[in-house]
């Protein structure tokens, strides 16, 4: 986050915001309009509308008070949450990201990095359901069905309630509560 934060030439603050915090799938988030992001009011959400969602699964997904304040410092809100002018646009600019933040590494000449391409969303399920509890909930979260095993095979018992805590009050440094410009 702190790193999106310093490079926000990458312009993807956002995108890493609503990935991490919210669980919003990848695909989901090259599709995303920064419209679809409602985070003022009392009840803040993104929406996932039928063109967007996996297996069409039209969902609002709520966002976290931390994350309204990652997204608090993204001014530029019009058309696209990324720029995906070009179809390996956001994976150069997210693994760019990631080797700024040491999470690639050279391997034979070669950069790569043990992140899956989901795994903002993967931290959020198991995160949210370690801080809620709430199978259900967590579910809806992330566009599941009611009865879907996904949830329980992948997200459960990997974090303590105390991590999930924790995940969630995950806040931009108090140097940067000033609003700044998102490029992208």
């Amino acid at each position: 986050m702190e790193t999106a934060l310093a490079h926000l030439e990458i312009g993807l603050l956002g995108a890493i915001t609503i990935g991490v915090f919210c669980g919003v799938r990848v695909e989901e988030l090259k599709k995303l309009e920064w419209p679809d992001i409602k985070d003022s009011g009392n009840d803040p959400i993104v929406t996932i509308s039928g063109k967007i969602a996996e297996k069409r699964r039209i969902r609002h997904v709520n966002i976290p008070q931390n994350a309204l304040k990652w997204l608090s410092l993204c001014t530029e809100r019009s058309g696209s949450l990324i720029d995906t002018t070009y179809y390996k646009d956001y994976p150069k600019r997210f693994n760019k990201l990631l080797k700024l933040a040491g999470f690639r590494r050279k391997v034979k000449g070669k950069w790569v990095s043990d992140r899956e391409t989901n795994a903002m969303r993967h931290s959020f399920g198991t995160y949210h359901y370690a801080l809620h509890r709430n199978p259900f909930e967590t579910s809806r979260q992330l566009g599941h069905k009611s009865n879907d095993q996904v949830l329980f095979d992948h997200y459960r018992a990997l974090a303590t309630k105390e991590q999930g805590e924790a995940f969630f009050l995950i806040v931009p440094p108090k140097s940067e509560s000033k609003q700044v410009e998102f490029v992208g």
